[in-house]
């Protein structure tokens, strides 16, 4: 299974010794988790900043030089054990669209059967950004299309919390 590490902190906070070498770190499970890494960040100016590719992470020196150089408010990062979809980098999680990434652990059950609900009620805006075949990845442009028929404003800097609640609620 998938892991992941969330940090979302007051100050920006250099993440090295977290996903590199602490005792349970990202890079220490990637050795079970060998299908890929992401790591999705934000700058001082709030924009996204993602990387990510289809090998294992202890195997990758962009992670080792990525970690070293981080300092943010908010980092999503995820080591990937393929389930649905190859092993490709449009298929590593984090997914993002515009300012708003998304990593996900475990799988969705009878997935092919909801694939094309769950594509019928994702408007095209959306659609056409969709990349891969995984799971996440549709539930997150699944989401995203819960929050925008809420209401939501998926360009703005901030959306209200209740409502990416109850869309995420909706979604699941």
């Amino acid at each position: 299974m998938c892991r992941l590490y969330g940090y979302i902190g007051e100050k920006p906070a250099h993440l090295h010794c977290s996903l590199l070498e602490a005792e349970n770190s990202l890079v220490k499970q990637s050795l079970k988790n060998a299908d890929g890494w992401g790591i999705a960040s934000y700058d001082e100016k709030k924009e996204l900043l993602l990387q990510k590719e289809p090998i294992r992470a202890k195997c990758s020196e962009t992670f080792v030089q990525l970690t070293g150089s981080i300092v943010s408010r908010t980092v999503l990062s995820h080591i990937r054990f393929a389930t649905v979809g190859e092993i490709s980098e449009k298929n590593t999680h984090p997914f993002s669209f515009q300012n708003w990434s998304f990593a996900h652990n475990g799988g969705i059950s009878h997935i092919e059967t909801l694939r094309p609900l769950l594509l019928k009620k994702i408007p095209s805006d959306l659609l056409s950004s969709i990349s891969g075949e995984t799971d996440s990845e549709l539930f997150f442009f699944f989401l995203l299309a819960n929050i925008q028929k809420a209401g939501g404003d998926l360009k703005a800097e901030e959306n209200d919390e209740n409502l990416v609640r109850d869309a995420l609620q909706k979604s699941i």
